[in-house]
């Protein structure tokens, strides 16, 4: 599991004054492609012509979050498959009281760019969301 931080700005929130849905899911996919990029794992999908795709996503509402908030976001892979094939993501959000608000959990899997189908990841690729701190052994 990784963690980043990021402050609620005014383009995230919504008319309810507490951060929208569509900003909770763009927050949550900015921070882990910066993530990924800072390890140079997005590097590496270029190279391998590999990436991930995702088949679904759900959005758990817990607690609200508001304009101004600095938060605490917990980046976590758990394979679903042992080859790393398949995986679910999740990005925990936590506010500054360090309660769980939001978790985007998604369903997905490695993509060949080239044959445009599912396949097991290369192991450069699984080593490298390995070594990020990524990657789960088991879930919470």
């Amino acid at each position: 599991m990784l963690v980043k931080r990021k402050l609620i700005t005014e383009a995230h929130i919504d008319f309810n004054q507490h951060v929208s849905e569509n900003a909770f899911y763009s927050i949550a996919i900015e921070c882990f492609q910066e993530t990924l990029n800072r390890y140079g794992i997005l590097k590496l999908f270029f190279e391998v012509n590999v990436a991930p795709i995702i088949f679904n996503t759900e959005i758990q509402f817990k607690r609200e979050i508001f304009i101004g908030e600095n938060v605490e976001l917990h980046m976590d892979i758990l394979p679903s498959s042992p080859d790393m094939r398949k995986f679910q993501r999740t990005i925990k959000f936590f506010s500054a009281d360090s309660s769980e608000a939001v978790a985007v959990v998604s369903n997905g899997a490695f993509f060949d760019l080239k044959q445009r189908r599912v396949i097991s990841p290369p192991n450069a690729v699984v080593m490298s969301f390995i070594r990020s701190g990524l990657v789960s052994k088991s879930a919470d």
